[in-house]
């Protein structure tokens, strides 16, 4: 959006932004979601609108009254690889952190819920 790239994280949602978008769109959250899968305006809008919010951006809804929406470009997260084992040790490919496999027995002393 005017050349900036803003990220969207679909798997957080906090009360309060659901509140808005509700208010500003009259939608629940499947209906959110249902509209951003089917290309629905104001779920769009509803996903810039936070997006901009959660960059720290000060944003009202009026703002995209004049957007473009076909100048709008989704892009989709690569998908993460999975970790590859290098000399019996886990390399995550995102950071190249290395870590240890836990030794044997080191869960020991360690309960869990039944």
């Amino acid at each position: 959006m005017n050349g900036r790239t803003y990220e969207f994280d679909e798997n957080t949602l906090l009360v309060r932004e659901a509140r808005e978008l509700k208010h500003y769109t009259g939608m629940g959250l499947k209906q959110f979601s249902e509209g951003l899968a089917g290309g629905d305006a104001d779920s769009i809008v509803g996903m810039l609108y936070l997006a901009k919010r959660r960059a720290g951006e000060a944003v009202k809804w009026e703002d995209f009254d004049e957007f473009n929406i076909a100048e709008l470009e989704m892009v989709e997260d690569e998908p993460e690889k999975p970790p590859t084992v290098v000399d019996g040790e886990t390399v995550a490919p995102t950071n190249g952190v290395v870590q240890s496999p836990p030794a044997i027995g080191a869960d020991e002393g360690v309960t869990t819920p039944a």
